[in-house]
């Protein structure tokens, strides 16, 4: 790895570990495998850069391609996990961004929905992605993030009434 990758690989770190580590925990619900899940994620990151594969379009391709290789470890982390019991997140600060008491018990209830839907409301309205860049980082179409936010929408409305 030359000096120059070393350099733009730090700046990487620098500018999406805070997005990416709070989209392992979203996803993870355990702090502790989310860091880990950091960790990989700008392992596979520097790889890239001793494969010499191909570059990235612009910072949206690469913001994209980390929050993808993100989702799919922590997928991959919870099916090797599924018996094993989850820390509570309780015994950890809240992870947003301004600590705001509400905004923590929505970011409580966001962990509760179905897996495509926490990551679609999360990147929409936490990481202020839109519809077609969530579409590209998740591998769906924009029909199916505007449903899968729809739906996750319409479920937290009915929990914030109840």
């Amino acid at each position: 790895m030359t000096q120059q990758e070393k350099l733009t690989l730090e700046q990487d770190f620098e500018a999406y570990s805070d997005t990416v580590l709070r989209i392992a925990v979203q996803n993870t619900r355990n702090y502790h495998d989310a860091e880990d899940i950091v960790q990989e994620v700008f392992m596979r990151l520097a790889k890239g850069f001793d494969n010499s594969r191909g570059e990235f379009r612009d910072e949206n391709h690469k913001k994209a391609w980390l929050i993808r290789v993100t989702v799919n470890l922590c997928r991959d982390m919870n099916r090797f996990t599924a018996f094993r019991k989850f820390q509570p997140l309780e015994e950890y600060p809240c992870v947003s961004t301004d600590g705001n008491l509400h905004r923590c018990e929505l970011l409580e209830l966001i962990r509760k929905l179905p897996e495509s839907r926490r990551n679609a409301i999360y990147l929409f309205y936490y990481e202020g992605m839109s519809i077609e860049e969530i579409a590209e980082a998740t591998g769906k179409t924009a029909g199916t993030v505007g449903s899968d936010l729809f739906r996750a929408r319409k479920q937290l409305r009915i929990e914030l009434e109840d």
